[in-house]
């Protein structure tokens, strides 16, 4: 769960690892891998690279599933999936290093998927 830094009205969230160490949103350099899906209705999976520190997931339409691990063939109308990414949201997920593949699992919407 992230911590929240007070700042008069606004709370700032500052994500954390689970060592409680801040997480840099935007990691120094440029991204490894983009993916762009049109109109991805249906189980995809993702082999991220060994050393991809950081995901950025966005929905554009409809919401997305994001599953963690490999081999997974849950559709989105069953609870196998780790988080939801709601329609028009980005999402940035910090990785511990032992993840190799996602899964995304939609019902039609248009996805981007960045690593870093």
């Amino acid at each position: 769960m992230a911590q929240f830094k007070h700042m008069g009205d606004k709370q700032l969230g500052l994500p954390q690892d689970a060592s409680n160490r801040t997480v840099q949103i935007q990691p120094v350099g440029v991204a490894r891998k983009a993916y762009y899906y049109s109109n991805l209705a249906a189980n995809t999976e993702i082999t991220l690279d060994s050393d991809t520190s950081l995901i950025e997931i966005t929905s554009i339409d409809e919401p997305v599933f994001l599953r963690f691990g490999d081999g997974n063939t849950a559709s989105a109308a069953t609870d196998g999936f780790d988080r939801v990414i709601l329609a028009g949201q980005t999402r940035h997920f910090a990785l511990e290093g032992t993840e190799e593949k996602i899964n995304i699992i939609s019902t039609g919407s248009a996805v981007t998927v960045i690593e870093q």
